[in-house]
């Protein structure tokens, strides 16, 4: 059962993520990203930025990490980029 739900909800992703050209980027982005490694995003979320942070909390590979003030955020994820040695990303 619990996998039949995670099917269906890669579904969903998957048929959001093709919805327009801004939801694909940002899905072949953070596709992209976790293949090479990358497997944390800190996001300080707005409305321009919504397919990008959409795509990154998507992604299973990748832990997204909301942040409101964007200064804060910069600082955070170079924190975790010193503390694990990985890239991680800024939206």
């Amino acid at each position: 059962m619990n996998q039949r739900l995670e099917e269906h909800a890669a579904d969903q992703r998957r048929a959001t993520a093709f919805s327009n050209v801004n939801s694909l980027w940002g899905a072949v982005t953070a596709a992209v990203l976790a293949r090479l490694g990358m497997q944390c995003a800190v996001v300080a979320p707005g409305s321009r930025s919504t397919p990008l942070t959409y795509a990154f909390s998507c992604e299973p590979g990748i832990r997204a990490v909301s942040i409101l003030d964007e200064r804060s955020a910069a600082f955070f994820a170079l924190g975790v980029a010193k503390r694990t040695g990985n890239p991680v990303a800024v939206v």
